[in-house]
């Protein structure tokens, strides 16, 4: 059901021979396996794949025959179904790097993929028991390849957690076209991942239809190692606590691509989750995000989007990011909106940093009612977030209010590095052109052009900043363009 291959994806063997005399050796037995592990290492015909590799130093030999040294191995998947009845384990060594892994329909090797799909998939059967389906305890990356915690089979109140992770300072990836689904921890947390003492990141894979406590894709446990979203999915993961998507229990959350989308939602789109639909983050734990999607995640109580669940906790936001579209029970926003909530009396809790926010960015910002809340954070001219010296302030127009579709900016005589939220206005203006000649065909109408309006008195209108607090010579306002030369009028330039 199996073979191992080199860094290279050659075939690796088992034994050496001599065909004469004096000859060279040459590998014999490839590394095929008809199982993945079988809890013991002994004779070749009992042993699994990883269990070949659950050594300091596995026994396997090049085509001719002399012993393999590297350090990097493929388990590579060759039937379309396989289910284990054991959980497969790796063992943390220094510098092991395993890649799991579909063959594919035409090795060169002669052992090729078999199945009909463009990948295998590995179930959980029942004789995994309520151990985690795979141990990752060393550098390991998953492609190609399906891991199913069978939830809907396996007996209630089992524990079907696909992915524990121990790596230590390693990293486990779940890569290209890699998918974690269909798992439940009753009673647990973190039924896709739960990522224990080691390092993780989502590079373009999938965590779908998992169910835990808390974080019912991802659970961080531990303090100190990188958690980090860069590409691909965590859709249809709910917890019947908190944070359906991904639970910040400990360290923090890079988000730099990738989307999070309906969780805290079951498979009916009825909501779940009591608080943080697509990440919740504990007391003093941290989002950061410089990229990426976070839309259309539900919650009953608290952040749809986002929630957190203390005063000290930090969102930290940058580049090109959206979230939109989430939702909770008890919201009173339009559509029950709730993206971000900001349920404590700070502004500590949104920032930018690293330049701030790109254009197109879109965050949205629930305050609920409450002492000190939506009366001290939500309304016009009150502040809610921070942001760094080097941070273009120029497009905190991207927080928008839930409630009231204010939008982030800067007042007069601002606290230092402090957001507000302010009302914007704009002017719509078309270019009339006057062609002399008749053929209608020669005219400009979507050509772009220039125009500009003064703002006389303080340089201010309602609502609007003081172009000189942004910037005294070329200050930027959304798409307002301001240069005020340091006189009382000033000229906003809008490039249509």
């Amino acid at each position: 059901i199996a073979k191992i291959t080199d860094g290279n994806g050659n075939l690796l063997y088992l034994n050496r021979f001599y065909p004469y005399d004096g000859e060279e050796p040459k590998g014999c037995d490839p590394a095929i396996f008809d199982r993945l592990y079988e809890g013991n290492t002994g004779a070749y015909n009992t042993m699994g794949a990883f269990n070949m590799l659950y050594s300091e130093t596995p026994v396997l030999y090049n085509a001719d025959g002399s012993p393999y040294e590297g350090t990097e191995f493929f388990v590579k998947m060759l039937v379309e179904n396989y289910t284990t009845e054991k959980a497969i384990h790796t063992l943390d060594t220094k510098d092991r790097k395993i890649t799991f892994t579909t063959a594919s329909k035409s090795e060169s090797d002669g052992y090729s993929y078999e199945g009909s799909s463009t990948r295998a998939t590995v179930f959980r059967g029942t004789g995994v028991g309520n151990n985690s389906l795979f141990y990752a305890d060393t550098f390991i990356i998953f492609t190609n390849i399906i891991l199913d915690g069978n939830a809907d089979n396996i007996l209630p109140n089992s524990k079907t957690r696909l992915l524990d992770i121990n790596s230590g300072s390693k990293t486990v990836y779940v890569g290209e076209n890699a998918v974690l689904q269909n798992a439940e921890m009753k009673g647990g947390n973190g039924a896709g991942a739960f990522v224990n003492d080691g390092n993780f990141t989502l590079s373009g894979g999938t965590i779908r239809n998992c169910i835990a406590n808390n974080g019912g894709g991802i659970y961080i446990y531990k303090d100190n190692k990188t958690v980090k979203m860069e590409a691909g999915n965590i859709y249809h993961c709910y917890a019947t606590e908190n944070g359906g998507g991904v639970n910040v229990g400990n360290g923090s959350f890079t988000m730099s691509g990738g989307t999070i989308s309906y969780c805290g939602l079951n498979t009916n789109d009825q909501v779940i989750t009591k608080k943080g639909g697509g990440i919740y983050l504990e007391n003093g734990k941290k989002l950061n995000m410089s990229g990426g999607s976070i839309i259309k995640n539900g919650a009953k109580t608290s952040g749809g989007g986002v929630a957190v669940g203390g005063s000290n906790s930090q969102l930290k936001f940058s580049g090109k990011v959206n979230i939109s579209g989430n939702t909770k029970d008890n919201s009173e926003a339009p559509g029950k909106a709730c993206n971000v909530e900001l349920n404590y009396d700070t502004n500590g809790i949104i920032n930018t940093n690293n330049g701030g926010l790109l254009s197109g960015s879109y965050i949205g910002v629930y305050v609920p009612d409450g002492p000190n809340l939506y009366d001290k954070h939500g309304i016009k001219r009150a502040p809610f977030g921070t942001f760094t010296e080097r941070d273009n302030t120029s497009t905190f127009y991207s927080f928008v209010n839930d409630r009231n579709g204010l939008k982030g900016g800067i007042i007069e005589n601002p606290s230092p590095y402090t957001i507000y939220w302010i009302e914007i206005f704009s002017l719509t203006v078309e270019k009339d052109i006057v062609n002399e000649s008749s053929n209608s065909e020669n005219s400009e109408n979507e050509e772009l052009f220039l125009f500009k309006v003064n703002l006389r008195g303080l340089a201010s209108a309602p609502g609007q900043p003081d172009a000189k607090d942004i910037d005294s010579s070329t200050g930027e306002y959304g798409g307002m363009y301001f240069n005020s030369n340091g006189l009382d009028t000033t000229t906003a330039v809008f490039a249509l």
